[in-house]
């Protein structure tokens, strides 16, 4: 899990590096990490192999709308 992990990790740092957005894609992930640890709920609905990925992209996308108008 760990190796799919970092896979993704290098990924988005190459695509936040080239679009000049590091910075941006730091913080992002920081509020999401933040939302995430701060809700048992959220825990349950990203681990869980119940629900699809499409749903969790979806949900993903909702919540970073809300992090980013705080």
């Amino acid at each position: 899990m760990e190796q799919v992990a970092r896979v993704y990790a290098d990924a988005l740092f190459e695509a936040a590096k080239a679009s000049d957005k590091l910075d941006s894609i730091r913080e992002q992930l920081g509020q999401f990490a933040d939302a995430l640890d701060e809700s048992r709920e959220m825990q349950a609905f990203f681990f869980s192999p119940d629900f699809s990925s499409a749903d969790k992209r979806s949900e993903e996308r909702r919540v970073g709308k809300e992090c980013r108008s705080r």
